[in-house]
């Protein structure tokens, strides 16, 4: 499994923009940019998803 080093992307500034893109960005596409609704489990799905990647490189080692 990749392992980031100390350097890559410990700002605070870039794990916010990292935690977006894994978060806001799967469900923003698959609504078609809110056209279709998400059912409620669905985005439940999405971000439980983006947050346990987010955690994978920026939680605790």
């Amino acid at each position: 499994m990749y392992r980031p080093t100390a350097a890559a992307g410990r700002s605070a500034e870039r794990a916010a923009e990292h935690y977006v893109a894994l978060v806001q960005t799967p469900a923003t596409n698959r609504a078609f940019f809110n056209a279709l609704p998400l059912e409620e489990s669905e985005r439940r799905e999405i971000v439980r998803s983006g947050v346990d990647a987010f955690l994978r490189v920026y939680g605790p080692r």
